[in-house]
């Protein structure tokens, strides 16, 4: 299996023979060369590789693209033995290693093509007071907002509701966030519970929470730190099922419509849907999907692996043997492009790789490209993806 561990080992390897390295990556590099067997297995490759020229610094700046796949098509010839368990699945993820090595030459040559026409926009996050008025959060500095008996500090990264005494029913009426795509946000609810908030997410909340329950709207993803209050149980309402809660901390994940994700990572929840509901321990989630022509409504329960569900976090996208089209969801979210198949059986192919949101969109594309049997192109805005020819 190659991991994340077996990534990080192969990106170190790569910009070792690259002369890249910070004195702090070699460090790490020489005590996984020291302990970690598979780190000696891909050493002694890459050091057949560089014997043969096939890492030069020099070349790479050149052609980045010629020089991937070269580097691609000779790694093979090295897959005898005991290589062989990790080179055939490290070949994206070295992808996207040279790909982040190489953004200045990538990007220059981006800049002299057709994609130079595709520009990231800065969209800005909407909040949305009860009362109606809108306040656009585009700046880093930190405002004060009043509203009823409620103090909100806000930029353009986190929101805190701080509670002056007493509180009224006004404090009561629904106020809303809107995450646009490209963003993420932090709030801190009144009662201490924090919210993070992936792009195209919405959440609708009180600025102060009355009665016998806490209760929350949310459609998109979006990640709870829940303040424990026995006598007031925490409620997170969604397009396609209600979760409650005591104090625990859980993903959300509604992006795909009829379909909910819940997934736990400490405490209990209850997810209900209808009139069936279900209860998760840590480390699992649970799927619910409403009912179609073609299935039936109901729970199924799994575990999952945290670092892939919270990467988005860290603002990564990892995904391990998933159908492109999961993978592609995520570009019009967090790059707002829009993304058509040319061929629409490559949706369920299935790919491995990482995601980085901080980064052109064009360094993951290449990566997919000369890893995996596609091609793509741009008309505008639009993004196309292709079977290779």
């Amino acid at each position: 299996m190659y991991d994340l561990e077996k990534a990080n080992i192969d990106q170190l390897l790569i910009k070792k023979h690259l002369n890249q390295l910070s004195r702090e990556e070699a460090a790490e590099l020489q005590t996984y060369l020291r302990q970690n067997d598979d780190a000696i297995d891909m050493h002694a490759v890459y050091e057949a590789s560089a014997t043969e020229g096939q890492l030069s610094p020099s070349a790479a700046a050149q052609d980045p693209e010629a020089t991937w796949l070269e580097l691609t098509y000779k790694r093979k010839q090295h897959s005898r033995g005991k290589y062989t368990r990790y080179l055939a699945a490290a070949s994206i993820f070295a992808a996207v290693a040279i790909a982040g090595i190489w953004v200045y030459q990538v990007r220059k040559h981006i800049l002299s093509s057709q994609y130079a026409n595709v520009i990231r926009k800065q969209n800005v996050i909407q909040f949305k007071l009860g009362d109606g008025a809108v306040i656009n959060l585009k700046d880093s500095v930190m405002q004060t907002i009043t509203s009823a008996h409620t103090i909100l500090n806000a930029n353009n990264k986190e929101m805190n509701l701080r509670q002056l005494t007493p509180t009224g029913m006004a404090d009561s009426i629904i106020s809303e966030l809107k995450i646009p795509a490209q963003r993420d946000y932090t709030i801190t609810l009144s009662d201490g519970s924090t919210v993070r908030l992936n792009a195209a997410t919405i959440l609708k909340f009180p600025l102060a929470f009355h009665g016998k329950e806490r209760t929350v709207f949310v459609h998109g993803e979006a990640f709870f730190n829940v303040v424990s209050d026995p006598n007031h149980p925490f409620i997170v309402n969604t397009p396609n099922g209600t979760i409650k809660v005591l104090g625990t901390s859980f993903n959300v994940n509604t992006y795909r419509p009829g379909q909910l994700i819940t997934s736990l990572t400490s405490g209990a929840v209850a997810i209900y849907h209808g009139n069936n509901n279900i209860v998760i321990q840590p480390g699992t989630e649970a799927v619910v999907k409403k009912a179609s022509a073609a299935s039936n409504t109901g729970f199924a329960v799994r575990k999952f692996n945290k670092t892939v569900i919270l990467s988005w976090m860290n603002g990564i996208y990892n995904f391990h043997r998933a159908p492109l089209q999961d993978i592609i969801e995520m570009i019009p979210r967090w790059f707002d492009v829009q993304v058509v198949f040319d061929d629409p059986t490559l949706a369920t192919e299935y790919f491995t790789g990482a995601m980085d949101k901080n980064k052109d969109l064009q360094i993951f594309m290449t990566s997919l490209k000369n890893t995996n049997a596609i091609q793509y192109y741009y008309q505008g805005n639009t993004l196309h993806i292709a079977r290779r020819q």
